[in-house]
């Protein structure tokens, strides 16, 4: 659900929140029907997708869905010049269209808390044996790592997977590795988890 307050928590113009205001005074569910009506009342709704997709898988299906669209427009008026008005329809549902499906994603990544690999607990201990601090970040959810850990003064972001998974990440997980622009490592055992640190003798 869409409201004028959250539109105002992130910043919109306050013409653009009038509009939207008059037209669903109680707020507005996320489907199609209503993203092509904001498009018709001229709301700014690629200031909405921009703003409105906080999580990182949020935004790189949003990404992946507009970047398809875009090349099927681009295909369509390189053939066909005429087709112009009709490749910007089609352009406009496919990119709504991904945008509803990332919001639905977001909406069940805040809703359902992240849950830890059974091998997290021991990795963590022998991290500690090891002299490393530890602060658990699997319950930030998003698909941000499960540790930060710090050691020698410096700090590792680590992702632990169990080992009968083969490091493979979840959609969330693989949009926030996608977006972030630091390092993180996957870690499948103890010994690659003291060995990210640079723990191993």
């Amino acid at each position: 659900m869409i409201t004028k307050e959250m539109l105002r928590g992130l910043n919109a113009c306050e013409d653009q929140i009038a509009i939207f205001a008059q037209a669903w005074p109680n707020g507005a569910a996320v489907n199609l029907e209503n993203i092509q009506r904001a498009r018709r009342l001229k709301l700014d709704m690629a200031w909405l997708m921009l703003h409105g997709l906080k999580t990182p898988a949020a935004r790189a299906i949003y990404a992946e869905a507009r970047a398809r669209a875009w090349a099927a427009y681009d295909e369509i008026i390189t053939n066909c010049g005429e087709a112009i008005v009709e490749a910007r329809a089609a352009y406009d549902e496919a990119v709504a269209s991904g945008f509803l499906v990332a919001w639905e994603m977001q909406k069940k990544e805040r809703a359902m808390p992240k849950q830890i690999d059974h091998n997290q607990p021991e990795i963590v201990a022998a991290l500690r044996a090891a002299g490393a601090t530890v602060q658990h970040l699997h319950e930030v959810g998003k698909g941000c790592p499960d540790l930060l850990v710090g050691f020698r003064g410096v700090n590792y972001l680590l992702e632990i997977k169990n080992p009968n998974t083969k490091g493979k990440l979840t959609p969330a997980e693989a949009g926030w590795h996608l977006m972030w622009c630091g390092s993180s490592m996957i870690v499948n055992s103890i010994d690659e988890a003291l060995a990210a640190i640079g723990a191993l003798a």
